[in-house]
């Protein structure tokens, strides 16, 4: 829909907008047509466009639909790709795309095995960019619409008054297996009792709620960016004085959707203030709050738990090492996805550049938690555990990435500044001509009068 008689660079500067505004089918179905019109504008054709994605999103949410052609403005070629990337069964389609095609042969050639996660093995260089995008979100909001999780037995200890509760998330053929963990963290709360904030909420299972009762008081509940909201209201709901903590783009996000539907967030964290805007009961000595800024389509909040040396990420890094992909066996289109996107330990993926809008921001954000905080493990929400040598990992990972592109923004700058100085130097330069020449034909012409 958006891609009809425009460019892919066009539809990628309007993107990540409209999905902030249509995180989901039914925040696209209820959204302000006018405000989707607005973001479309520059792809043209905006009133039909937009139109067209309410109008999708209605019938992918009310319409009993077995066959994606079954939706409003869905053809063959959305329908090939929902068949390979969403259903994995790629071996009864016939794309007619040139890109499809590309990607259908490679599946072929591969067996629909694909390549890419040994480090034997040659990239998986046929991911195309419109499928790496798409992963890429999928990656950041892995369970948004799932309802359940395979849970480890009991959470894992990772130091002082730190635990992560592992979980495993099945996404279909496609995707498979996905892993995310709920984090843990403690403090004291008074003498014979530790407070507890859980970050990225798990479903609270009659396990995890029997066990969270038995190990200490659930004080705040932390929805730690846009996406990882999965159970924040049900364990909100199992545990109704914790307080649910948010970041302020999150926030704002929720004031757009139906009042049934909205998370009851509590705490507010905006970019400036960070962990000031806490309450008194938050324990500002033990767990520390950073707004991670410059990447507002996942409006990261980054946490410090001084007792265990812990920096608590979410979608800021991953760290899909080798022993994570063995254990995980992830399905086709992620074991694809992630052999071409996967770049170091601890570090986002590829397709991160194109979440990223303000790369300086990002880096300022980092630099704060480097020169705040001492850590020596690191806990995403993705991948292994970090148990030592975090503050390197990171440093190497997410944070070169992230430099990598103010770098590369920098010397595009200055290229485009060396030009434009030398047409400068040149408008000068011929200005000075002109200047010189009419001077020059002046003085003449005064020279000559005097002499007549």
């Amino acid at each position: 829909m958006l891609l009809n008689k425009t460019t892919s660079k066009q539809v990628r500067a309007v993107l990540w907008r409209l999905l902030e505004l249509c995180p989901t089918p039914e925040a696209a179905a209820a959204a302000d047509a006018a405000a989707i019109r607005a973001i479309i504008t520059p792809l043209g054709l905006h009133n039909k466009r937009a139109t067209a994605v309410q109008r999708l999103s209605q019938d992918f949410v009310h319409k009993q639909w077995s066959c994606p052609t079954e939706l409003y403005g869905i053809g063959k070629y959305a329908a090939d790709a929902y068949y390979i990337f969403c259903r994995g069964q790629w071996q009864g389609v016939e794309p007619d795309d040139k890109d499809l095609i590309r990607y259908h042969e490679w599946l072929r050639a591969t067996g629909g095995h694909g390549s890419g996660l040994s480090a034997d093995a040659e990239p998986a260089a046929a991911v195309e960019p419109a499928a790496a995008v798409e992963l890429a979100a999928a990656e950041a909001a892995a369970a948004v619409a799932a309802d359940r999780a395979e849970l480890a037995a009991e959470p894992v200890p990772r130091g002082k008054l730190l635990w992560t509760w592992e979980a495993t998330i099945i996404k279909g053929f496609v995707l498979g297996p996905f892993p995310t963990r709920m984090v843990i963290a403690g403090y004291p709360l008074d003498k014979d009792r530790i407070g507890l904030v859980l970050i990225s909420p798990l479903e609270p299972t009659e396990a995890v709620v029997q066990w969270l009762q038995e190990t200490g008081q659930v004080c705040f509940i932390v929805a730690p960016n846009k996406h990882h909201t999965w159970w924040a209201a049900a364990m909100k709901e199992a545990f109704p004085a914790a307080l649910l903590v948010a970041p302020l783009g999150l926030a704002q996000q929720q004031q757009q959707k139906r009042q049934q539907q909205r998370l009851p967030i509590d705490v507010r964290i905006t970019p400036l203030a960070g962990v000031q805007d806490m309450p008194g009961a938050w324990p500002a000595a033990v767990l520390d709050v950073i707004p991670v800024q410059g990447m507002p389509f996942i409006d990261e909040l980054a946490l410090h738990h001084k007792p265990s040396s812990t920096l608590i990420l979410t979608d800021t890094a991953f760290n899909f090492d080798k022993a994570c992909l063995q254990e995980l066996q992830p399905g086709l289109a992620l074991r694809s996805y992630l052999g071409w996107a996967v770049l170091r330990p601890c570090c986002v993926t590829k397709p991160f550049r194109w979440l990223v809008k303000d790369a300086a921001a990002v880096k300022a954000s980092f630099n704060q938690m480097l020169a705040t905080w001492e850590f020596d493990q690191v806990s995403m929400a993705h991948g292994s555990f970090i148990s030592s040598g975090g503050k390197q990992a990171f440093l190497q990972g997410s944070y070169a990435f992230v430099d990598q592109l103010v770098k590369g923004k920098q010397a595009a700058a200055a290229e485009q500044g060396s030009t434009g100085l030398a047409g400068t130097g040149a408008a000068l330069f011929v200005a000075a001509a002109v200047i010189s020449t009419a001077v020059g034909i002046g003085v003449a012409g005064i020279l000559q009068v005097r002499q007549q």
